[in-house]
């Protein structure tokens, strides 16, 4: 057990000072890269754009044929057989029995019956 801790805090005091020294490195190289103008040459390319007419054929759509014969009429719908009376159909009450701790003095709250 102890030398798990001995291990783990040599190791990390290894990669500290590890990561130390490479950001010391890092800095002192960047101030010189700061401080050293060199005169870079940048080639630019420039596109030169050429004026293009394009022509589109305008193209017109054929009209469909005339249908020989009119649709014919959609009969009515049968609603001869429909029982629209209330009791015609038959849903049960739904049981709410949910116990809901809302706060305070342990008040316990029971929907669905009183």
């Amino acid at each position: 057990m102890i030398a798990r801790y001995v291990t783990a805090i040599v190791t990390g005091t290894v990669v500290t000072f590890l990561l130390l020294w490479v950001m010391q490195i890092l800095i002192a190289v960047g101030k010189e890269a700061l401080v050293d103008k060199q005169d870079l040459k940048f080639v630019d390319f420039v596109r030169v754009q050429r004026e293009e007419l394009t022509e589109t054929k305008k193209l017109k759509p054929k009209k469909p044929p005339e249908p020989e014969q009119p649709p014919p009429d959609v009969p009515p719908p049968q609603t001869d057989n429909l029982d629209t009376s209330p009791n015609a159909i038959r849903i049960g009450a739904v049981n709410a029995d949910v116990n809901i701790n809302v706060g305070g003095r342990h008040r316990w709250i029971r929907h669905g019956r009183r």
